[in-house]
């Protein structure tokens, strides 16, 4: 007895030791310093094609149509299979899928069984929620890359038998649909989805008018689209093996099935008391199907995006919940949220992506977000391509991608059963591309720089001073760049390296960016941001530092709120552990070529002269680029 007593006090003594240490790293303050925030990047996007009801995929289970879509992905990301850790995957339909719908397509996809594979169900947004955990990953610094997406096959959903335990002895058995009981049926309300989408009618005014046009406005978008192979590059093929031999399946099926005569004639679907506006052709179809993304943090974005069609930058997400009959309207309040948190306006948004339940949805959010106009759903939408639940949310950010133009922002959003949704904002990057940016920013630039007499009065005059003949500077850089600048490798411009480190082409006569001059640590004492033709204009760097220091000049501490909000006004963030008021050696002093004077443009002009809004917009966008 007294042995076991000594065990026990032994253990007991253990714990508490164990625990002390625990409560100890706690309220260290010598521990690993918390990582900042890191960007996370899509690096590649496919989608299988979204076949009809009872179509094409009939036999395919979900899972292998996730690992068609996984597979195009990775293969297009060149991302090394060893890099990826986790999969994410939505499934709304699980019934008769089997274990662990993700993890299945996975190892469908050839991925190493190492890797993680979780299910996400936020009903249709479940892809998007996918991904959006995947990107808080790398964001979180827990992983280098990611796949996510969705999947879904509503033709193979089962009927559901209770069990006969749970059944009286004797008498009839009702069968449950599986895809009304689990993807179309309010829960708190006892009634169909379709029912959300009346009341949203009727109370934004929605007549069965406007829906109607709404419906086969997408069938037309999406038949032109596919005439026009906007598609074309998204797509995975699937091979759907028959009686008769493999079958590639490589299109949409569903965006030809209209007959704008008949439309009108429809009955309403689900209110049939003569007030009800929501009928089969302006609601979306039942689908199957499946998209994927690969993700990634800086560094994989640098070494594997050269050439990415669809290389961008997560900027901004956000889920919103409220009254689950109001679920149509959800995607108006996440979007607001997804745009503050990239810190963009909504007319800074080149294209819209909002999934198309119902044309109810469409109509009420663009009245609520005042879109009226904008390029919401250019391509079509669910409605005429497709809405394969557990995908919906993954495709609209697939095809979303593949429309975007460098430097341009995206927002994609999409309601979800029980009053929710989830939104996104990317902005599409190019490594390659900042040289064309550049052709066509300095220009701009230097007739800015060169308007003394519209500076005057908006910045300080000893700025306007200072800024004198940095446009003459520009005007040379351009006049250079129009020749050389598409040589420029965006290396040496300071995407990936710190500082010149090279002989640029482009600045000038003597095409030299940069002077070492002197000092122990070979600090660049001068920079040469550019040449007049002649040669003989060049801008020291005692001149940048006098307008970098300048107290007119913001700066703003670069905390991991401020680093993900991008904002224009800002001119440099700053540490104080690195040459005090900014940091300037690894961003701008030491760049080539003119880009250094380019964000001079961040001041607060940017605001208060809307007259070079485009112009200083092109800067910004530049100074992204190479400042990642």
């Amino acid at each position: 007895m007294s042995v076991r007593m000594a065990m026990s006090s032994l253990q007991a003594s253990r714990a508490s030791s164990q625990r002390v240490a625990q409560v100890s790293r706690h309220f260290s303050t010598t521990g690993a310093a918390r990582q900042e925030i890191q960007d996370a990047y899509i690096i590649s996007a496919s989608r299988t094609p979204t076949a009809k009801f009872n179509g094409s995929f009939l036999t395919v289970p979900a899972p292998k149509l996730g690992a068609v879509a996984i597979k195009s992905a990775l293969e297009k990301s060149k991302v090394p299979v060893s890099k990826i850790t986790d999969v994410y995957m939505g499934n709304v339909l699980q019934g008769g899928v089997g274990q662990a719908p993700a993890r299945q397509a996975a190892i469908f996809a050839g991925l190493p069984t190492s890797v993680e594979a979780i299910t996400i169900n936020k009903v249709c947004a479940s892809g998007m929620k996918a991904v959006v955990f995947a990107a808080q990953n790398i964001q979180l610094g827990l992983a280098e890359a990611q796949i996510a997406g969705g999947m879904e096959n509503m033709s193979r959903v089962p009927s559901y038998l209770p069990r006969a335990s749970s059944q009286p002895a004797f008498g009839n058995q009702q069968i449950k649909d599986g895809l009304i009981e689990d993807g179309l049926w309010d829960v708190y309300n006892q009634f169909h989805m379709g029912v959300c989408a009346e009341t949203t009618a009727k109370k934004y005014n929605i007549t069965r008018e406007q829906q109607d046009e709404y419906a086969v406005q997408s069938y037309k978008r999406a038949q032109d689209a596919w005439k026009n192979q906007a598609f074309k590059e998204e797509i995975a093929p699937v091979t759907v093996t028959g009686r008769k031999g493999d079958i590639i399946i490589d299109t949409d099926e569903g965006y030809l099935d209209i007959k704008p005569e008949k439309i009108a004639t429809l009955k309403p679907a689900f209110i049939r008391d003569g007030t009800g506006t929501v009928t089969a052709a302006n609601a979306s179809t039942f689908n199957d199907g499946a998209s994927a993304l690969v993700l990634g943090n800086k560094e994989i974005a640098r070494e594997y995006g050269s050439g990415s069609r669809v290389l961008a930058r997560i900027c901004g997400t956000a889920d919103a919940a409220m009254d689950p009959v109001d679920f149509p309207i959800a995607p108006a309040k996440a979007v607001p949220i997804a745009l503050e948190r990239a810190g963009i306006t909504k007319d800074q948004v080149a294209v819209w992506e909002f999934n198309e339940a119902f044309a109810a949805v469409i109509k009420a959010n663009e009245q609520i977000l005042g879109l009226e106009g904008k390029r919401v759903n250019e391509l079509g939408g669910a409605i005429s391509l497709g809405h394969a639940l557990g995908s919906s949310g993954s495709r609209i950010i697939v095809t979303l991608l593949h429309q975007l133009k460098v430097g341009e922002y995206g927002v994609a959003a999409i309601c979800n059963g029980g009053g929710a949704a989830t939104a996104i904002v990317v902005q599409r990057i190019d490594k390659s591309a900042g040289v064309a940016l550049q052709e066509r920013a300095l220009p701009r630039a230097s007739k800015i720089l060169n308007a003394g007499d519209q500076l005057a009065g908006v910045v300080p005059a000893v700025l306007v001073d200072l800024l004198d003949g940095v446009g003459d500077v520009l005007e040379g850089a351009g006049a250079a760049a129009e020749g050389a600048a598409a040589a420029v490798d965006t290396e040496a411009a300071g995407l990936e390296v710190e500082g010149c480190g090279v002989q640029v082409d482009g600045c000038g006569g003597d095409g030299g960016c940069c002077k070492e001059q002197g000092g122990e640590d070979g600090a660049r004492t001068e920079v040469h941001l550019g040449h007049h033709e002649n040669n003989q204009s060049c801008f020291g760097m005692g001149k940048l530092k006098a307008i970098i220091s300048h107290p007119a000049i913001p700066t703003r501490q670069a905390s991991s709120r401020a680093r993900h909000k991008h904002n224009p006004p800002a001119l440099f963030s700053y540490d104080d552990a690195d040459y005090g008021r900014s940091a300037l050696t690894t961003g701008l002093l030491f760049r080539c070529s003119a880009l250094p004077v380019l964000a001079l443009l961040r001041l607060p002009l940017v605001v208060k002269a809307p007259e070079f809004g485009q112009s200083l917009r092109d800067l910004w966008a530049l100074e992204q680029i190479f400042e990642r």
